[in-house]
């Protein structure tokens, strides 16, 4: 579906040079923790943080741990 409405972008995953954080739930099953990983292996500097017991929509399901991993990132940027 997401490819019918937005395409595959995968080829300019390479190119992005800022800090970008990847939030995958453990359990999703829509896409996978393999396609965060394979996302976090070709943009250079990326974090990815995986969701512990949250599927798809890990905002939703687990909102304490997904705010703090994007907390966590936010107060990280420009610190290395």
């Amino acid at each position: 579906m997401s490819r019918a409405v937005a395409g595959d972008f995968s080829d300019i995953l390479p190119s992005i040079d800022v800090p970008t954080l990847l939030i995958w739930g453990e359990h999703d099953s829509r896409s996978p923790v393999e396609a965060g990983k394979a996302m976090h292996d070709v943009i250079s500097g990326s974090t990815l943080k995986i969701i512990p017991g949250a599927g798809h929509v890990s905002g939703y399901e687990q909102p304490e741990a997904f705010n703090a991993a994007v907390r966590e990132f936010i107060m990280s940027v420009g610190k290395e």
